[in-house]
């Protein structure tokens, strides 16, 4: 499966509750999207002058899926990606060169 196809997407639009949400959501609703999808926790962050710099940081821990996205912007459009790899988003931040463990809350990074 490509995750860029958005066809792949489809079958499961139906289990997400997006009701009174509109697109692209704004930061400040995705708290709201996490109240209407109980099992989903949401992360955002913009990365700016070579920092990762929190936008929304989920209070849920428990959940069963966590979504990390990074937010591009500029004056006239925002846009969503997915974040995969912490380690990797911030590989550039530490002198470490094997893979770093990644706080998903402060984006503190560990070697072990």
């Amino acid at each position: 499966m490509r995750p860029c196809r958005t066809c792949h997407y489809r079958p499961y639009l139906d289990e997400l509750n997006i009701n009174g949400l509109k697109f692209p959501l704004p930061v400040n609703d995705v708290s709201k999207f996490e109240n209407q999808n109980a099992d989903i926790a949401v992360s955002v962050v913009t990365y700016e002058e070579r920092e990762l710099i929190p936008l929304y940081i989920n209070p849920h821990r428990d959940r069963k899926h966590t979504v990390h996205l990074l937010l591009l912007s500029d004056e006239k459009t925002m846009h969503y990606t997915l974040i995969r790899n912490l380690s990797r988003l911030v590989a550039g931040r530490t002198k470490y060169t094997n893979k770093t463990f990644v706080c998903p809350y402060c984006f503190h990074c560990f070697s072990r």
